[in-house]
């Protein structure tokens, strides 16, 4: 099974609990709305992935921006929670992650 694939397994969870899974009104643009998150997620597991040190601080700023865009963090304090958890194998929405 190939690891795109298999990470939009693991965030389909979190994904419907976030109200994103599945459309609210019926209509097309809501699923399309969900494709992209989960594709938004697999481009910022890649960002991780590719940190040799799985260290937020040391990421580039670039990186760190366009993870932060990717999980939908509202600044660079809640990217990099959502970056711990990442690590630490949590799956939840950035949404969810926000209390």
């Amino acid at each position: 099974m190939n690891a795109k694939l298999c990470l939009s397994l693991l965030l389909l969870p979190s994904l419907i609990v976030a109200g994103c899974g599945s459309p609210s009104d019926g209509k097309p643009e809501s699923m399309a709305s969900s494709e992209a998150q989960v594709e938004d997620m697999v481009n910022a597991r890649k960002i991780f992935d590719a940190s040799a040190d799985k260290n937020f601080d040391t990421l580039p700023a670039d990186k760190k921006a366009d993870y932060a865009k990717l999980v939908h963090a509202k600044d660079e304090a809640a990217a990099k929670v959502w970056w711990n958890r990442m690590g630490s194998g949590g799956a939840s929405s950035p949404t969810m992650g926000q209390r």
